[in-house]
């Protein structure tokens, strides 16, 4: 008996993971060409644990593996995309800086030491800040703020820096220069504008030189309706109908794969943070790693449990692959 449940269980996750792949935004971004395994000092993983679902008979179990429209298959991959797609586009900060479209922050005149040290003159700087692009006059790169000091202060890093803490080597600037900290705050898009805000985004992968092919845009709801009534979208054919539904794919908008997906980070009030990004960008795996049956203490049937672990990473070098259009609708 504990062999054929433990074999079921594996059916089932099986089943999961297929409705899972159908419908994830995951493979729009991220791919799985890496070596090695993850494991050891230094690797981070995140653990799904499902909660215990319970289950009248094996009989009855076995049925909804059989059947890809069972509830509670659809329950298991549900959950499986909504936190996997939030995992995943949370990682717009891993975005190279300058590679971001929003309303810039201008206000006041700055000095650079040549460490990094930032001191504004009629600044008000804000801790929201933190993890932007910044460039002063003169400078032909794009550095990240690092740390947030007060109004008058921040502090500013190398951009390509897994550890955030990798130096300065941007030189002095002498005080009064102007400068930009990129995207501060959202772009109010409209019908008419958004057209007008994408082809900027398509315009920071190109001058990274990131291939034109395999290029995707992920939405929220809001942003994807404006995007239909403002007819630069390239709508799906119908013979791919049912697959555009599953998987949230909207159309086709400057040669990038539009899906709409309400697991993109922010929200209308405070701003989406909405990712663009070639299929590089991201490396991803992920794997069940326990499945199982075991009797429910206390009450009748069985209760089926899952560990699941995944893990994601931008490699520097990678981080030109992907820009941010931080805006409303």
């Amino acid at each position: 008996m504990p062999s054929y449940a433990t074999k079921l269980a594996e059916a089932f996750s099986k089943e999961a993971l297929k409705i899972f792949y159908q419908q994830s935004v995951i493979d729009a971004i991220a791919n799985r060409n890496y070596e090695g395994e993850i494991k050891g000092v230094g690797s981070i993983l995140n653990i799904l644990t499902f909660s215990k679902i319970k289950i009248p008979s094996l009989a009855k179990f076995q049925s909804y593996i059989k059947n890809p429209e069972s509830t509670i298959l659809e329950q298991v991959g549900n959950e499986l995309k909504e936190v996997i797609d939030n995992y995943g586009l949370s990682l717009y900060t891993e975005v190279q800086a300058g590679n971001r479209v929003g309303t810039n922050y201008t206000t006041g005149t700055v000095t650079v030491d040549s460490s990094g040290n930032v001191t504004g003159s009629g600044t008000t700087f804000t801790a929201s800040m933190v993890g932007r692009g910044f460039q002063a006059s003169g400078q032909t790169s794009w550095y990240r703020v690092a740390t947030f000091v007060i109004t008058t202060s921040i502090t500013i890093v190398d951009d390509l820096k897994d550890s955030g803490s990798g130096g300065y080597s941007g030189g002095a600037v002498a005080g009064g220069t102007s400068y930009t900290i990129e995207a501060v705050t959202p772009i109010a898009l409209t019908s008419t504008t958004i057209y007008g805000q994408l082809a900027n985004l398509k315009q920071k992968l190109d001058s990274q030189k990131i291939p034109t092919s395999d290029r995707c845009l992920v939405v929220p709801s809001k942003v994807a309706a404006m995007l239909v009534q403002s007819t630069a979208l390239v709508t799906p054919v119908p013979a791919s109908y049912e697959d555009v539904v599953k998987r949230g794919l909207v159309g086709e908008v400057l040669g990038m794969t539009v899906y709409s997906s309400e697991q993109v980070a922010g929200d209308n009030t405070n701003g989406y943070h909405v990712i663009a990004a070639h299929k590089s960008w991201l490396t991803f795996a992920e794997a069940y790693t326990e499945t199982g049956i075991e009797p429910l203490l206390g009450d009748f049937g069985q209760a089926y449990k899952g560990l699941f672990i995944y893990g994601a990473k931008v490699a520097d070098e990678r981080r030109k692959a992907a820009a941010e259009l931080f805006c409303t609708a």
